[in-house]
């Protein structure tokens, strides 16, 4: 194809421009494949890159936002993650010379490193969650800005993850004490909306007064409303299947409630009303006394994601169908049953081993 060379061991594409010539490296050693990106970059030219990768970061999650692809709380998550990688790319880097060779390596670095706050080794899976992130990234770098002709993250090859069993779960004993014991009101409400609800975290911190139907006995995840931003200002939640759901409040928890959010207005906050939003993921960090109290309580194991299994795993247990679980949880009826369906009871098919006839 013309204007397509051999250089520094790989193709480049060669084009002018305003009397000017200049070269797009085409990334590969693939003949076929250097024509086929060249084609692309002759039928839509790249638009130039930008210098200040956070900032295409910035744009890349405002995009995801705006597309209603993520919601503002998980974008701040992901922030950290291309910042992280941002940080480890020498300073030169831009979004349109990235190489596979660095995504690579950047994986591998991820397999050594130990986060500094919790002095332990990255698992596998929380890796791989970094790493589609980045890859989302760059897919966005070539079909929307333009600014590449291939996805870097695409030639990583990725260790296969093992699944690990959700067997760490609290009985209905146990979760009853550890409401009761709590030492004060907030953290007994976070303990109800995880136990009694199955509450997500995100959802405990953004939960406002008129999510709750006291005389109705019922709890509605609600979403916020406003448009989607990803800085300044309170940011309008919606939850992670972006679907608005109804769960019954159990009786323990409708009383709790009744005394707990008396004097609020219908748009506090249920959970320390007076904490605004802030730079942090969430609009409120309880993880310090939750700790503190599992701890003291020797149930160092229970996280809010295990109250919220716990939740599920309960009413299996206790012959709840699937279907309504996945309704409360907000969840995929197939993921449901894939982790929760071993637990119901009374299931009479096994009889069939010893069956005498």
């Amino acid at each position: 194809m013309k204007n397509v060379y051999v250089r520094e061991g790989g193709y480049w594409f060669s084009k002018m421009s305003k009397g000017k010539r200049t070269w797009v490296n085409l990334q590969t050693r693939d003949l076929s494949e250097a024509v086929k990106r060249a084609t692309e970059i002759r039928s839509h030219p790249l638009v130039k890159p930008t210098h200040d990768l956070m900032d295409d970061a910035r744009r890349f999650l405002e995009y995801k936002v705006r597309m209603n692809r993520h919601t503002s709380v998980s974008s701040k998550g992901k922030l950290l993650v291309l910042q992280r990688f941002c940080n480890w790319l020498p300073e030169s880097a831009t979004l349109a010379n990235i190489t596979s060779k660095q995504a690579s390596e950047f994986y591998a670095h991820l397999q050594r490193s130990i986060t500094k706050r919790e002095k332990t080794v990255l698992s596998e899976s929380t890796i791989l969650s970094y790493m589609m992130t980045l890859r989302a990234f760059f897919r966005w770098a070539v079909e929307v800005e333009r600014v590449r002709v291939d996805n870097p993250v695409k030639a990583v090859k990725f260790a296969v993850c093992d699944k690990r069993a959700r067997l760490n779960w609290c009985s209905q004993t146990l979760k009853t004490k550890l409401i009761a014991k709590a030492p004060n009101v907030g953290l007994r409400f976070i303990l109800f909306c995880g136990f009694d609800a199955g509450l997500r975290r995100g959802e405990i911190v953004e939960a406002r007064r008129d999510w709750f139907d006291l005389k109705a006995g019922l709890l509605h995840v609600r979403k916020a409303e406003g448009p989607p931003r990803l800085r300044d200002g309170e940011l309008p939640f919606r939850s992670k299947d972006r679907d608005e759901r109804t769960i019954p409040l159990t009786k323990p928890f409708q009383k709790f409630l009744g005394k707990f959010l008396r004097g609020r207005d219908t748009l506090d906050f249920a959970l320390e009303p007076t904490v605004k939003h802030g730079d942090w993921r969430y609009r409120y960090d309880f993880r310090r006394p939750f700790t503190e109290y599992m701890t003291a309580r020797k149930c160092e194991w229970i996280t809010p994601h295990v109250m919220r299994h716990s939740f599920a795993s309960i009413l299996a247990s206790a012959g709840v169908s699937i279907f309504k679980i996945a309704q409360w949880l907000g969840d995929d009826v197939r993921v449901v049953q894939r982790h929760y369906a071993k637990l119901a009871s009374g299931d009479e098919d096994i009889h069939a081993l010893t069956s005498s006839g």
